[in-house]
């Protein structure tokens, strides 16, 4: 309609006009301009009135003939053309609009307009998978910032992996769920699940692929000039391989455990993004067989090489004159000594992401958190969403394992990188100064100051902390305190999320030993935990 506006405006000066004959006291006037100096005619004349009385009325009278000659005067001035009564500028815009609207422009502008916007079409909409997708590849441009601190850097990639891995646990299982059970499009997208696990396969690929490059191409050679060299087995010295051999004898081969795969030892369950190593032997018969060994978690993912090699030399200290080399690259080194009598003929390392997000049926179960600890054992063997593989597994291996897993192409991801680099959230742990912001230590509020005094201090007044910028652990104090105070008679908090050995479950158990009556509201379906 604006646009209408405007343009009725312009037509009003250049719009041909059919004249139109002016009243006759107008067109007189335009004729005969001097008519306007006949005498008036004078009414008959009266008794007198008082001088005072005339004066005002003779005033007014001239007043009104002034006025009524310069009326005439402008109409004379103006062409006729021009002289329209005010209805007739109105009928004139109207006619100049009609004419405007017939315009092809005009008319399809209209035409879009008066047109009803279809909400139901899936063309205004983004999936939102794809859309979560994009999310994290702003992740993943954070963690590639070049003024952010290296390790900074690391920590922002290892943050992207990790939603990642949440992400195929449970978005991605559903998906997969409806395209094993041949649902239909269910999002107002109108992308069916197929057509969404191949978007989603594909925009992964790209993104794990980038995020590979910088860690191999830009933060890697930029730690290794600042000191901290991650850097792989056929790099180190004689004598580093020597140091390693003798900490793996020490601390890593006693718990390994091979896995046999033959006809009398089926496939293994390989728990939820586990790393695992697929190796093909050769038996002294010349047969075939195959074995998985799982890395152990509750190993450290790196391990600090001194340059020089010291004998005393216990991993503290300044991390910028180490070498770090991964514990699976360690292991993978050293495998034949895992397997005598056999020959290692191929390996390659992979993990499983399974689907994490079963429902649990709360209204058909008798016992919630009996259903929720069933739940987690559970959980770590669910459907497998995705299988990654190092780049350089062989290709017989590869096929093994996706006739084992039962898999689709659709599901099988290759990494340039290292394998699960969700786990390299650890390297912050270095003592590497400048290549990472600074750590904030937060305070100690003084009026929980100290711990032993914390319930005098508040039967004086009320306490108020400040997180994250007063310390959480007044909060931990607080606690271990009522457990042990002997006034104290009962304990009830509110536990939403945890972490492992926590000392808030420590003290409260530690409560309750004690004879006081505990009582914690946990939140048993918070996901991951």
């Amino acid at each position: 309609m604006a646009d209408t506006e405007n343009e009725d405006v312009k037509p009003l000066e250049q719009a041909p006009v059919k004249e139109q004959p002016a009243a006759p006291a107008v067109q007189k006037a335009a004729e005969e301009p001097q008519a306007e100096k006949k005498p008036v005619e004078r009414a008959p004349r009266k008794a007198a009135a008082p001088k005072d009385a005339a004066k005002p009325a003779a005033e007014e009278k001239k007043a009104s003939e002034k006025a009524a000659a310069k009326s005439e005067a402008k109409s004379a001035a103006k062409p006729a053309a021009e002289r329209k009564p005010a209805a007739r500028k109105t009928t004139a815009r109207r006619k100049a609009a009609a004419a405007a609207a017939k315009k092809p422009a005009v008319k399809k502008a209209a035409a879009a307009v008066a047109k009803e916007l279809n909400l139901n079409s899936s063309a205004y909409y983004t999936n939102r998978e794809l859309s979560w997708l994009e999310f994290n590849r702003r992740v993943l441009e954070t963690a590639m910032e070049p003024d952010r601190p290296l390790l900074d850097q690391v920590k922002f990639l290892s943050i992207f992996y990790t939603n990642l891995d949440e992400f195929f646990m449970v978005r991605v299982a559903n998906i997969y769920k409806q395209y094993q059970s041949n649902a239909g499009a269910t999002g107002p997208d109108k992308m069916p699940p197929a057509k969404q696990l191949q978007e989603i396969r594909r925009v992964v690929q790209k993104l794990v692929n980038t995020a590979s490059d910088h860690w191999i191409k830009t933060i890697r050679p930029a730690l290794a000039k600042s000191g901290v060299r991650v850097t792989h087995f056929a790099d180190l010295s004689e004598e580093q391989k020597a140091f390693l051999l003798a900490k793996f004898e020490r601390e890593i081969y006693p718990i390994l455990t091979p896995q046999a795969i033959d006809p009398g030892h089926p496939f293994p369950r390989i728990s939820n993004v586990s790393i695992n190593f697929l190796i093909e032997l050769s038996a002294p018969d010349g047969r075939r067989r195959y074995a998985r060994l799982r890395v152990p978690s509750n190993i450290p993912r790196f391990n600090k090489i001194p340059r020089k090699i010291d004998p005393n030399f216990n991993g503290i200290g300044n991390d910028k004159d180490c070498d770090v080399v991964l514990s699976e690259e360690i292991i993978s080194e050293f495998l034949p000594m895992l397997f005598s009598g056999f020959t290692v003929v191929g390996k390659g390392m992979f993990r499983v992401t399974r689907n994490t997000d079963v429902e649990i049926e709360e209204d058909e179960a008798d016992d919630l958190l009996q259903a929720v600890r069933d739940f987690v054992s559970r959980r770590q063997f669910g459907g497998v969403v995705r299988l990654e593989t190092s780049y350089d597994m062989p290709e017989n291996l590869l096929d093994f394992l996706i006739e084992k897993l039962d898999l689709r192409p659709i599901q099988i991801y290759r990494v340039k990188g290292p394998m699960a680099f969700s786990g390299f959230m650890s390297l912050l742990d270095f003592n590497a100064p400048g290549l990472k912001e600074s750590v904030y230590h937060a305070s100690h509020n003084p009026d929980c100051m100290p711990p032993e005094q914390i319930f005098d201090n508040i039967t004086k007044k009320d306490i108020l902390l400040y997180h994250p910028y007063q310390t959480f652990g007044s909060v931990v104090d607080f606690v271990q305190q009522a457990a042990r105070d002997p006034h104290v008679a009962a304990i009830k908090m509110t536990l939403y999320r945890v972490g492992n050995n926590s000392p808030i479950v420590r003290a409260l158990m530690d409560a309750r030993r004690a004879g006081k009556q505990v009582t914690a509201v946990v939140e048993l379906k918070a996901r991951f935990d």
